[in-house]
């Protein structure tokens, strides 16, 4: 069976953590970098799955992570911000940082030979 690898950011999170478990159940290799390699714990059990501890909004780490991907899920959340409209300033400064990155890794996992 081919194991699609697959990069799942938020992966250790409430949500990301039953999402990696039903995958790993399919026949998929699963990526979950983490600040903390403490906060995967319960997945490093899990057969097919590899806990990276990572910054992921470090631009050049993010695209290393993404070489070679077949998918990437993104589960990360904001839970606790200034109040804002919709969701507070520090909110749209991570999302205009995301926005402004994502091109370059998706890029660079396309010309690894993915199909992202």
């Amino acid at each position: 069976m081919r194991h699609e690898r697959i990069v799942v950011l938020g992966g250790t999170g409430f949500i990301g953590r039953h999402l990696v478990a039903r995958l790993v159940a399919q026949g998929c290799r699963v990526i979950v970098p983490t600040r903390r390699s403490e906060h995967g714990r319960d997945l490093k059990f899990l057969p097919t799955v590899e806990i990276v501890e990572t910054d992921i909004h470090d631009s050049a780490a993010l695209t290393r992570l993404l070489a070679g991907c077949d998918s990437v899920v993104n589960l990360i959340g904001v839970l606790h911000d200034r109040p804002g409209e919709p969701y507070g300033e520090s909110f749209a400064l991570r999302m205009s940082r995301w926005r402004a990155g994502w091109s370059r890794p998706v890029g660079a996992s396309r010309s690894a030979g993915s199909s992202t």
